[in-house]
């Protein structure tokens, strides 16, 4: 596991791509380049780019990023989940540009839903609407100012 990818908020959501520099400044960790390999380093299967692309919505801001070393838009900062683990469409944007390698802990969630991601009515909206909660409870519904 690659722990500057990842941040755990309350002991329950661990939140892959969680960067201060992509809006969350209060609770993400420093982006590093250095964490970072070449474009097209690693290559990601369809389904799991899929999966992710599926992620229901927890939380997102206003606003708009670019990626930090090639200024690709990415959109906007969110956070997404499949009930099991939690990702950032930064995160994702690194995924699909083969420049991060996919975590063990998203592979495992991915391999235990079959490949096919939980949708919001399967997970409840409850349960989404306290994750949200426990994430801005955190500091980061501050982020999306300046």
């Amino acid at each position: 596991m690659v722990l500057i990818n990842s941040l755990m908020i309350q002991n329950k959501i661990r939140i892959f791509g969680l960067w201060q520099e992509y809006g969350w400044r209060k609770r993400g960790v420093p982006f590093n380049a250095k964490m970072l390999s070449p474009k097209g380093t690693f290559t990601v299967d369809k389904d799991t780019i899929s999966y992710l692309l599926t992620g229901n919505f927890v939380l997102g801001f206003r606003t708009t990023v670019s990626c930090l070393i090639y200024g690709d838009q990415i959109g906007s900062p969110s956070i997404f989940t499949d009930g099991q683990v939690f990702w950032t469409n930064e995160y994702l944007h690194y995924i699909e540009q083969g420049m991060l390698e996919v975590d063990d802990e998203i592979l495992s969630s991915i391999k235990t839903h079959n490949l096919k991601c939980p949708t919001s009515v399967e997970l409840g909206q409850d349960r989404l609407i306290e994750y949200a909660r426990w994430i801005s409870h955190s500091g980061d519904s501050e982020n999306s100012k300046g």
